[in-house]
């Protein structure tokens, strides 16, 4: 063991020590993550505006991220996500904290299987799981870590989680609802609004609207919700898809549907005082479909065939940024009339996958 040790350190002076780590470019605009199916590793790409990559993060997590349908949870310059676990096993119980501006990682612990979805606030991260048809909504608090949790009732469902500045809002779906006026057992989909003490403030029934809601803007105190594809009727699933998104204001609670005329609207954004609703076409979801919309007016102004299979996007600078289910990223320009300027195919392997992206600075 002696001769060990002074080899090593022979080595040492000789100078065999491992090379320093250049330091990480920072000067980016876009990211996406690519990670594993069976492997301990995550890495973050970082992109210049012309789709240049200049820089790569790794992280040892398999399965980071939320999914092609699901962006990650954002609060200006910080995101939160997922390590869902090697093998869709959804067993790492962390939830993690990502700062866009420094790259920095901040993980958080939390006792639940199954985590499938979260939020953020400036003072909390909310998580969903499910697990067993029993769900739980987690709030961790962002500077100690503490966990305060709501547990449903067997049957319901969280789906979704949208959080904004002293509430959160979570989307749930009750699968065995009792409807006394039919008499039967129903699934109904509905908004839960908590304040920051996970007080139940209003229950909001969208059982006339549908049980898939996606990504969603605030705008003011203005929720604009996507509705996809499904329906609950009588406990079974209808593929009725809508051409319409949900204004919801999260005050009063009034709700009206506005109708964009594509059907599939699967993310809505906000920026430059325009709402950019992504649409993907049923059963042809191979085309995909961009509606802008003002919402003073609720006229729409624009509407796009985008050319590509679409799965999310981010706008920056007055560029739309874009990523398809064949693992290409595109950038589309809004000044010419969402001309597409470039696109560029991601490289993977057999067990590998881009989930999702980001932009260094909110657009807030």
């Amino acid at each position: 063991m002696k001769k060990l040790i002074v080899i090593a350190l022979f080595l040492s002076v000789l100078g065999c020590q491992k090379k320093k780590e250049e330091p990480l470019n920072l000067n980016y605009t876009l990211a996406t993550i690519k990670t594993s199916f069976d492997k301990e590793s995550a890495t973050i790409l970082l992109y210049d505006s012309d789709l240049n990559e200049v820089g790569q993060l790794y992280l040892p997590y398999a399965e980071l991220g939320v999914g092609r349908l699901f962006k990650m949870g954002r609060n200006g310059n910080s995101i939160s996500v997922i390590p869902f676990g090697k093998n869709h096993e959804y067993d790492t119980r962390k939830v993690l904290e990502l700062d866009t501006q420094t790259l920095g990682v901040k993980v958080f612990d939390l006792d639940r299987n199954n985590i499938v979805m979260s939020a953020i606030s400036e003072k909390y991260i909310y998580a969903g799981s499910n697990l067993n048809s029993v769900s739980y909504l987690s709030q961790l608090n962002r500077e100690t870590g503490e966990v305060k949790e709501i547990e449903y009732d067997m049957y319901q469902m969280v789906s979704h989680i949208y959080a904004c500045e002293g509430s959160v809002i979570v989307f749930r779906i009750h699968l065995m609802y009792q409807d006394e006026q039919r008499g039967v057992n129903t699934a109904r989909p509905e908004l839960l609004f908590y304040d920051e003490a996970l007080n139940l403030l209003h229950s909001l029934d969208l059982s006339n609207y549908g049980s898939n809601l996606l990504n969603a803007a605030f705008v003011g105190h203005d929720l604009y919700v996507p509705l996809q594809s499904e329906l609950y009727t009588d406990n079974q699933i209808e593929q009725a898809p809508s051409s319409e998104i949900l204004k919801i204001n999260t005050d009063t609670y009034e709700t009206r549907a506005i109708d964009i005329g594509v059907k599939g609207s699967k993310q809505v954004e906000y920026y430059n005082g325009k709402l950019y609703v992504l649409s993907a076409t049923i059963p042809n979801i191979k085309e995909s479909y961009l509606t802008v919309v003002d919402p003073l007016t609720e006229s729409i102004e624009e509407q796009i065939d985008l050319g590509h299979q679409i799965d999310q996007f981010e706008i920056n600078q007055d560029a739309l940024y874009a990523s398809g289910e064949n693992e290409e990223l595109f950038k589309f320009s809004i000044l010419d009339g969402f001309e597409l300027v470039k696109s560029i195919q991601l490289k993977a392997t057999d067990d590998e996958f881009y989930p999702t992206m980001f932009l260094k600075n909110s657009e807030d």
